[in-house]
């Protein structure tokens, strides 16, 4: 999650501020990965490379979702927005802009070659604790 976010950042604006882009999505990461990720462990190597998939589409997505929220949360501040579903509509207008920003195919190569790499380590892990 962490790499994959710093293949993005060059994508954005110069004038964006990217902060704690890199850790924040990292920690979504972690947190799908170890809910996820690591209560589906203990099947078969089909299993580790769907789960390991899924999951990676999954971290996207959470993580699009709350940095989109982000955005939409600093222009609501901004008053950019005239009513509260105007805001709320505004975090999948974004999502989709961002989504097809970050479409590329060495951010989505990463995304899922670190998917199916981390479903086997778990599957790993797993079978070792038992």
């Amino acid at each position: 999650g962490w790499y994959v976010s710093e293949l993005i950042k060059p994508l954005f604006p110069n004038d964006r501020n990217v902060g704690w882009f890199s850790e924040v999505n990292a920690a979504f990461c972690g947190l799908v990965g170890w809910r996820f990720l690591g209560a589906r462990a203990r099947g078969s190597i089909r299993d580790a490379i769907g789960n390991g998939l899924t999951a990676a589409v999954l971290m996207l997505l959470v993580a699009l979702f709350f940095q989109c929220v982000a955005e939409m949360l600093r222009n609501s501040w901004d008053k950019r927005y005239d009513n509260a579903p105007e805001a709320v509509i505004a975090v999948f207008d974004l999502m989709v802009e961002y989504g097809l920003m970050l479409s590329t195919v060495e951010v989505w190569g990463t995304l899922l070659i670190g998917g199916i790499v981390a479903g086997f380590i778990t599957e790993a892990v797993a079978h070792r604790m038992d």
